[in-house]
């Protein structure tokens, strides 16, 4: 039945099918239609013809086919002449705009500040300008300097009585000030330019990050940001060679400049030329490089500025008083008078002056302002008039204590109203432990 179903196929396939019955009935029963069939033969199949008909066997060679070549197509490429456009006439270049300055920033308005002084002389009513700043001067300059609450006594060696202490324990409270490592102060040390600027430094509250350009200050310097500080804030300059010199003593005089750019203020110099209203000291003449800076520190004032770019201008010039005993003060070698509490001066032409007998042991000729003596001798009449004991009020006037008489020469070998003078012209007292 398998090859009957698989043969009714293929003949209803060819339309030959004519009896289903009768072809059928030609098979054996019971015989296996696979067996009758040789493995070679195919099976035929009936058609009109009794013949099979012969077919050329399938070829299993693949047919060789020429591949069609398409010969590609050429086109000439389309040859288009360039538009031609008449050049423009050539223009003249226009002239380059020249370049505007930048605007410089407008000045804006400053209010006026009141400058009060914050340095005084030494006992004596001198300054002493080139003396080295000692630290408990200091620590006197910088407590006028600022509004520091008292603070307890932490130095073994500052004494509750002394005349700075109160500003030494208040400044290290606020540890603008610092001690050393043995529990003392040292307040009669000298001031070093990098302890100074050190402390500045810590006033400001500012810092700096970059390295000091000085060359004598080394990277690992202890006060090497400190200093380095100063000098971009402009508050240092430095020696002539370049250097700092950190380890030096810093004189009074660098020490009032130094501060005096600190704060800001710089002096008036027509006003001090004028003047009117100055502190005077015998030691700081007008042609000082720190004269200046001097009258700054020491005269209070207020600063007038038309603007925020313009320069002080000094207001009401006024001076505390030296509180100097009256009498007669030997200071550089010339002789002064003080009356009142301060010295006897007065401006000419602009230029401070101070009473002084400039005399030459030499010669024994005294120089004297005609306009004094009177002066003189009513400070000497004051000395002797038994309201003041002389050798008291003269004790640390001794070695400069001498007498002009009206002419102007020096006074040998004479009394004047009690007191005496020897042969070089100095007042002697008698007394060695006094004229020594």
């Amino acid at each position: 039945m398998k090859y009957l179903s698989r043969l009714t196929a293929m003949l209803i396939c060819f339309g030959l099918l004519t009896s289903t019955a009768v072809f059928a009935s030609e098979i054996p029963s019971g015989e296996a239609w696979e067996t009758e069939l040789p493995a070679s033969e195919t099976l035929p199949f009936e058609t009109e013809s009794t013949e099979p008909a012969e077919t050329e066997p399938l070829s299993t060679e693949p047919t060789a086919t020429e591949p069609e070549t398409t010969e590609p197509a050429t086109t000439e490429p389309e040859v288009t002449e360039p538009e031609t456009t008449e050049a423009a006439e050539p223009t003249e270049p226009s002239e380059p705009e020249e370049p505007t300055e930048p605007e410089e920033p407008t000045p804006q308005p400053r209010e006026d500040e009141e400058h009060q002084p914050y340095i005084a002389g030494c006992g004596d009513g001198s300054f002493r300008p080139l003396a080295s700043l000692t630290r408990a001067e200091l620590s006197q300059i910088m407590w006028r300097l600022g509004d520091y609450p008292d603070g307890e006594s932490r130095f073994f060696d500052v004494p509750s009585t002394a005349w700075y202490a109160q500003a030494v324990n208040a400044l290290a409270a606020a540890e603008i000030l610092k001690g050393y490592p043995d529990g003392g102060f040292h307040p009669t040390d000298t001031t070093t330019r990098a302890m100074l600027v050190t402390v500045l430094q810590r006033l400001s509250g500012l810092n700096s990050e970059n390295e000091c350009a000085f060359p004598d200050i080394a990277p690992d310097y202890w006060a090497g940001a400190s200093i380095a500080l100063a000098q971009e804030q402009g508050w240092v300059t430095g020696f002539p060679d370049g250097t700092f010199g950190p380890d030096l003593p810093v004189t009074r005089a660098e020490a009032v400049t130094m501060i005096n750019r600190y704060l800001g203020r710089t002096p008036d110099g027509e006003a001090i030329a004028a003047g009117q209203g100055l502190r005077f000291f015998p030691d700081v003449q007008p042609d000082a490089w720190y004269y200046e800076a001097v009258m700054e520190a020491s005269t209070g004032h207020t600063a007038h500025y038309e603007n925020s770019e313009a320069p002080e201008l000094w207001q009401n010039p006024y001076a505390a008083s030296a509180g100097l005993t009256d009498g007669y003060y030997c200071i550089n070698g010339k002789l002064y008078v003080a009356l009142g509490g301060d010295f006897l001066h007065q401006a000419s032409n602009g230029q401070l002056m101070g009473y002084s007998y400039s005399c030459s042991g030499a010669s024994g000729v005294c120089t004297v302002d005609a306009e004094i003596l009177t002066t003189v001798d009513g400070v000497l009449w004051h000395l002797t008039n038994g309201s003041v004991d002389p050798n008291a009020g003269l004790y640390e006037l001794t070695n400069g204590l001498y007498c002009a008489n009206e002419g102007g020469s020096l006074l040998r070998n004479g009394d004047y109203h009690g007191l005496h003078f020897g042969g070089d012209g100095r007042y002697t007292s008698g007394n060695a432990s006094i004229d020594s």
